[in-house]
């Protein structure tokens, strides 16, 4: 089990960290700062944080790159 502090509440919230599929991700215009070309790049894995409660709402982005043998996210 993951959990992340729900700033407005005060309490924890519990989350799950799965593969972004074919998830709908959230737009540069929404607020997010993420290179959303980047998605789908070779060697790239990508991971999406959602609250168990509300699946469909994202809370944050992961991606993996692998070069080299070497893993890095951004």
């Amino acid at each position: 089990m993951v959990e992340i502090l729900d700033v407005l509440n005060q309490k924890n919230a519990v989350v799950e960290i799965v593969p972004a599929g074919k998830a709908k991700l959230p737009l540069t215009k929404d607020g997010w700062n993420f290179d959303w070309k980047l998605i789908g790049a070779e060697n790239t894995y990508t991971y999406i944080l959602r609250l168990v409660e509300t699946p469909n709402t994202i809370e944050g982005i992961l991606q993996i790159r692998v070069q080299g043998g070497c893993a890095s996210w951004t």
